[in-house]
């Protein structure tokens, strides 16, 4: 999930034992508003959840395919999402606040099922495919 946090200009931590409202509280504090939590199955990604703080659990993503691409490391100066589908709308929501001005892009497009992350046209980080998307709320974070 490094390339994941590379590709989007994130940071991977690991949660620990923390609950969530502890692990939003936390991350709160450190100057984060969006948290993607990525469950495992059998070893392998299998679904993101994604949540905004303050705000709360917006949904969550399942992945059936994942593809490692080349890495990319450094600081990503702003997102761009091709909405295509259902998934990368998703995905847009969730990410438009990171837009600004720079000079790397990234863009997410969705491709024959697959979301593909891109800086400077070329494939980087991860690729996933066969995605659902699961939109929820409810779950609303505290502050402690």
């Amino acid at each position: 999930m490094n390339r994941l946090a590379s590709v989007l200009g994130g940071e991977r931590v690991n949660r620990g034992k923390l609950s969530l409202n502890e692990l939003a509280a936390e991350l709160y504090s450190r100057g984060f508003s969006h948290i993607i939590i990525v469950d495992r199955k059998h070893g392998n990604p299998s679904r993101l959840r994604l949540y905004k703080i303050p705000g709360g659990y917006l949904g969550y993503i399942t992945i059936h395919g994942i593809r490692r691409l080349k890495p990319r490391f450094g600081k990503i100066d702003y997102i761009k999402v091709v909405p295509s589908s259902e998934a990368t709308e998703f995905l847009g929501e969730f990410l438009k606040e990171f837009n600004r001005p720079g000079r790397i892009g990234t863009v997410i497009e969705d491709n024959r099922g697959r979301i593909t992350f891109r800086i400077r046209g070329k494939p980087y980080g991860i690729q996933f495919s066969r995605l659902r998307v699961h939109r929820e709320r409810g779950l609303f974070f505290t502050r402690s």
